[in-house]
């Protein structure tokens, strides 16, 4: 590993495989590429990127949005499910309720975390997009668009 590289602040507490498979992209926006796969056999890849500053609390320490960037919802409409449908709308809010994710207007699953629960935020993001997949792929024909 070279030791000349800078990482994010809120890479202090990850281990040497999460900081292997980071890339910054741009604006500040970092790209971390996950071992856990989709139901496609693609790697899932968590996004961060710097929230803007919105009170007091926030001078003291850095806070990150960390996003799927809408490869979840978008898995799951290719597979044929009715994202709209009442039944998926109930489940999906289900679990964003035991995760504590958000969906943005990009149909992006996001998370809000500080620099020092980072790691927690980044396992509770990928247990929710994890949830969704395989709840999703057993369940097609029952949320399967008509």
């Amino acid at each position: 590993m070279d030791s000349n590289i800078i990482y994010p602040p809120f890479l202090n507490f990850e281990n040497e495989w999460v900081k292997a498979n980071i890339e910054e992209l741009e604006n500040g926006v970092y790209q971390l590429t996950t071992p856990f796969l989709t139901p496609h056999n693609d790697f899932i890849e968590l996004y961060i990127r710097p929230m803007p500053e919105k009170d007091e609390e926030q001078k003291n320490e850095a806070f990150y949005i960390l996003s799927d960037d809408g490869q979840t919802i978008a898995d799951i409409y290719m597979q044929g499910v009715d994202i709209e449908a009442e039944t998926t709308r109930i489940t999906i809010k289900k679990l964003q309720d035991r995760y504590g994710f958000s969906i943005a207007e990009n149909d992006a699953l996001e998370l809000q975390t500080s620099e020092k629960d980072f790691t927690r935020q980044k396992s509770r993001l990928l247990q929710a997009i994890i949830s969704l997949q395989a709840l999703f792929m057993n369940m097609k024909e029952e949320y399967a668009t008509a």
